[in-house]
C-alpha cells in the first residue's frame, strides 16, 4: 500500500517541497501550493485499492466548493462541455460529482499535477465574469523584445507542440529552436483565479524539464510592471524554470536569452 513515507520522497523529488502528504484513515491527502479562488489550499486523495491500483480524486470537493456559491457545474450544456473538456485535457474522469483518475506508483506524479489541473479550470467557474484583466500589450511587448533578441523569424516558433517525459504534448507560446528554449509569459495573477495559468505553466516545465534528452532551457517571463507577484507562484515556478521579471528585461535580456539568438 502507498504511503506518505514513499510520495513524500517522490513528489519532493518531481515536484518540490510545496506539495505535502497527510494520512487519512482510509487515504492520504496531498496539500498542494495551489488554490481555490477564496484561497483555501486545493487538495488531491490518493486511495490504493485492493489490486494495488490508486485512485486519485478529489473527493467531490470542488463542486462542494462551487455550490457553496450556488453555482451548479451541471445545470447547463455549456457547463457540461467544459467538464468534458477539462477532464479529455487532463485525463481525468468524472462520475457523480468526483473528478478521479486511476494511476499507480510510475505515474503518480504527473497525475496529482493532472487532477490539481483539472480541480483549478472546474473551480474557474467561480470568476467568469473577472472585473479586472491582465494587459493584453505585456504579450505583445513580450514578442517585440523575442523578435528583437532572435533576429532570424525562422528560429521563433509559435504554439509549437512539445513533447514532454509523460508523452503529453504541450504548446510552447514561444519556442526558440536553436538552443532550445521555451519562453512562457505570465500577466499578474490579479485574481486567484490565474492559478490555473500558472499551474499549467508549472505541468509544462516540469513535464519537459524531466525528458533530460532535449535539454530544454525554460524560462517564464513574469509581469510585474504595475503590481509586484505573490512570492509563492514565483517560488514554485522557480522549482522549474528560470524566472524573468518583465521590469528587469534591460538587465537580463541581452545576458541570458541572447545566447539562443
Amino acid at each position: 500500500m502507498l504511503d506518505c513515507v514513499t510520495i513524500k520522497s517522490n513528489i519532493s523529488t518531481a515536484l518540490g517541497k510545496r506539495f505535502e502528504c497527510i494520512p487519512l484513515s482510509h487515504s492520504l491527502v496531498i496539500n498542494t501550493p495551489f488554490t481555490y479562488p477564496n484561497l483555501d489550499s486545493i487538495q488531491v486523495f490518493i486511495e490504493t485499492l485492493p489490486n494495488g491500483e490508486l485512485v486519485i480524486s478529489d473527493k467531490g470537493e470542488t463542486l462542494r466548493y462551487l455550490a457553496s456559491f450556488l453555482i451548479d457545474a451541471e445545470d447547463t450544456p455549456h457547463k457540461m462541455n467544459l467538464l468534458k473538456s477539462v477532464t479529455s485535457s487532463y485525463g481525468t474522469d468524472f462520475k457523480e460529482g468526483i473528478f478521479y483518475k486511476y494511476s499507480n506508483e510510475n505515474r503518480f506524479s504527473d497525475d496529482i499535477l493532472n487532477m490539481a489541473n483539472t480541480i483549478l479550470r472546474i473551480s474557474d467557474l467561480q470568476l467568469a465574469q473577472r472585473v479586472k484583466k491582465p494587459r493584453n500589450d505585456f504579450y505583445a511587448q513580450v514578442e517585440e523584445l523575442i523578435k528583437e533578441i532572435v533576429p532570424v523569424k525562422e528560429e521563433i516558433e509559435r504554439r509549437t507542440a512539445l513533447e514532454g517525459k509523460s508523452g503529453k504534448k504541450y504548446h510552447a507560446t514561444y519556442f526558440v529552436k536553436k538552443e532550445n528554449t521555451i519562453i512562457e509569459p505570465l500577466a499578474h495573477p490579479f485574481q486567484a483565479v490565474d492559478w490555473t495559468k500558472i499551474a499549467s505553466v508549472f505541468q509544462e516545465f516540469y513535464d519537459l524539464k524531466n525528458k533530460a534528452e532535449m535539454n530544454y532551457s525554460l524560462y517564464a517571463i513574469l509581469d510585474d510592471e504595475e503590481n509586484d507577484w505573490p512570492e509563492e507562484p514565483k517560488i514554485l515556478l522557480t522549482d522549474v524554470s528560470k524566472i524573468l521579471l518583465w521590469s528587469r528585461r534591460k538587465q537580463w535580456k541581452d545576458k541570458i536569452l541572447k545566447k539562443a539568438a
